[in-house]
């Protein structure tokens, strides 16, 4: 695995520290999962689907603090992970335009977002 690291300064950088401590903690749990999906162990779990991405995201995994597990969980500001969810969403449609080409089916599989 190659591992791109890149050096900002605090101004540069749009996340408070505990924000950045998660992310660390995030991080350390990637070996856990890569194991996971290395044994491709097949797991029957409950799934939420994110509102902004469609994703299917696991209630719960082996090894995997539940809260870490969706997004918006990992954020103090629940109204700031939804601007950025939503602002994400835009950004993605806008530049899938570019694809007029493809099935109605694959347009459609992508994000979503209000407005």
């Amino acid at each position: 695995m190659t591992v791109e690291v890149m050096s900002l300064t605090a101004e540069e950088l749009p996340l408070t520290a505990e924000e950045v401590l998660l992310t660390a903690e995030v991080m350390s749990l990637t070996a856990e999962v890569e194991q996971l999906t290395a044994e491709a162990r097949p797991l029957t779990v409950e799934t939420v689907q994110d509102e902004f991405f469609g994703l299917h995201i696991p209630t719960e995994c082996p090894g995997v603090p539940t809260e870490v597990l969706h997004p918006k969980k990992t954020w103090t500001d629940k109204d700031r992970y939804d601007q950025q969810a939503q602002d994400l969403a835009k950004k993605f449609h806008e530049n899938f335009k570019q694809f007029d080409h493809v099935t109605k089916d694959i347009a459609e599989a992508g994000p979503t977002f209000r407005g």
